[in-house]
């Protein structure tokens, strides 16, 4: 099982066993400084591996980003994985916040 969830699936709950994975796509501003940090990984249950570059939409000028993950069921639990879009200049007032909710069953 590979899906792929982003901005809408905010909230959402999902159900995987051990060795599912799913990617995770959000998009990022680069004019406003905005960046997705991970805050909760949802680590020992999933590993999470951020792609090394984001991807550039080009079609607009000032595009956006879309900031991806992969994440791997590792062992069973219930998690929550948390991220904060944010600057770097202001780390304490997010613009916006992410959170899946993962089950993990043997």
């Amino acid at each position: 099982m590979n899906q792929t969830y982003g901005e809408d699936d905010n909230g959402r709950s999902v159900d995987l066993k051990i060795s599912d994975s799913f990617d995770l796509r959000l998009s990022e501003s680069s004019m406003g400084g905005y960046r997705w940090k991970l805050v909760e990984s949802g680590a020992p249950v999933l590993k999470a591996e951020e792609a090394s570059l984001p991807v550039t939409d080009t079609s607009m000028p000032g595009g956006h980003n879309r900031r991806s993950w992969h994440f791997t069921a590792q062992q069973p639990g219930k998690v929550q994985l948390h991220l904060l879009h944010l600057r770097s200049w202001q780390p304490h007032a997010p613009g916006a916040e992410f959170r899946l909710n993962v089950n993990v069953e043997a």
